[in-house]
């Protein structure tokens, strides 16, 4: 993702915001993680302050998006059911917002979003490497080749997950689209960690996201035969995968889970496991309350009271799409996803003037859309340093379009 080398400065600056991304997962359940969190994005705005000599605060279409959502959460507070966990909510979100504001004003000043990206890749390496440490190789193996995955004791399962399948999509971007390099070797610990969290999503992610990258890189190539071929190939290649795949006890795991998941779609109903089931029902709770209240929901934060009172979960919803609708109505929901098409719309306008960074970010946009489904992302940081990664590229295409037209 980087061909140029970098500065001094600039590979600092990297390596905190490796560091940033790593402490989003790595210090989720430590106190202190917040304050680590403050302290890297200052650094990288004094970077930026440094090169400009000059104290600014960006207000372009991210901050826009996120405080007028951030508002309706405080809004919200009026009719809550819970004013608290509302209220607290709002201060997450507005500062998360203002503090990668801080990273964004220092990553608007560069010509695209590739050291950035390198980042987030690097950051997920980062997290799969210590995650195998942490565990040890027995106990990764343990959980990749049993029912139970590896605990929630320094973090959420399905978030290490996750941020381990967005770096082996990136490094798999970076194969299909440029080559086969040296680091290509650690999307072996990525894929280590991933299989012993038995995430459903994060395995989703992958496939999903590979299958899409080579379609559109057949696409770019404007050759309909070869991207039919690719197209029958990949199908070929995914049913051998997925049945090679189930044969490794390794993926047992994750096998058995994704089992429990497709039964939901089956005639079989005994093969859905306890978790699918009871997604199931939090998301027909959620529904059920929202059509009570639809325009303005009972609160944003607040759906964790139904969970409580009739599944006996102090949970969310486990949807982001049902979270928002049964927490903040109609309302709420549409001025959360909104940006999803600003975004959608100004990639496709501006995606002549760099189709590579079009394509990663548009099926990185499709497919955190669909993870939406299977979790709640509306205050997580991981989710919110993404979407600012969105917007700048949006920035960068715009930019880089401008200059085109003016040639």
């Amino acid at each position: 993702m980087n061909k140029e080398r970098l500065s001094f400065d600039e590979k600092i600056v990297w390596i905190l915001t490796v560091c940033l991304i790593v402490c989003f997962t790595v210090l989720e359940t430590y106190t202190w993680g917040r304050y680590l969190f403050f302290v890297l994005t200052v650094f990288i705005y004094f970077f930026n302050v440094y090169e400009k000599r000059k104290i600014l605060f960006p207000v372009e279409q991210f901050q826009k998006y996120g405080l007028i959502f951030d508002g309706y959460v405080f809004l919200s507070c009026l009719w809550a059911w819970d004013k608290t966990a509302t209220f607290e909510k709002g201060i997450t979100i507005f500062q998360i917002v203002i503090l990668f504001s801080f990273v964004y004003m220092y990553y608007a000043q560069k010509k695209d979003t590739r050291m950035l990206i390198s980042a987030i890749k690097w950051a997920g390496i980062v997290v799969a490497i210590y995650t195998i440490f942490y565990f040890g190789i027995d106990g990764i193996i343990t959980a990749s080749t049993s029912y139970y995955r590896i605990d929630n004791t320094f973090s959420n399962a399905n978030n290490i997950g996750m941020i381990c399948a967005i770096s082996i999509f990136i490094e798999i971007f970076c194969i299909i689209y440029e080559k086969v390099s040296w680091n290509s070797i650690f999307i072996v610990p990525c894929l280590l960690a991933l299989t012993a969290t038995q995430s459903r999503k994060a395995l989703i992610f992958v496939v999903v996201g590979t299958i899409a990258l080579i379609i559109m890189k057949s696409r770019e190539e404007k050759n309909v035969k070869k991207t039919i071929l690719t197209l029958i190939g990949l199908i070929v290649v995914v049913i051998l995968g997925i049945k090679l795949l189930s044969t490794l006890e390794i993926f047992s795991g994750v096998n058995d889970r994704m089992a429990g998941l497709f039964g939901m779609f089956g005639s079989n109903s005994n093969v859905v496991d306890h978790s699918t089931r009871l997604r199931e029902q939090m998301s027909a709770l959620g529904i059920a309350w929202w059509l009570k209240y639809p325009l303005t929901g009972i609160g944003i934060g607040c759906p964790y009271l139904l969970n409580s009172q009739f599944l006996g979960e102090k949970a969310y919803l486990h949807n982001n799409y049902v979270e928002l609708l049964c927490g903040g109505g109609v309302f709420g929901t549409v001025l959360y996803y909104v940006r999803y098409i600003y975004l959608i719309y100004n990639l496709i306008k501006y995606r002549k003037a760099d189709f590579r960074i079009f394509i990663i970010s548009f099926v990185w946009i499709i497919l955190a859309l669909a993870m939406d489904y299977g979790m709640v992302t509306y205050y997580e940081k991981t989710q919110w340093f993404y979407m600012m990664v969105y917007f700048l590229n949006i920035r960068y295409l715009r930019k880089k379009m401008e200059k085109y037209n003016e040639m």
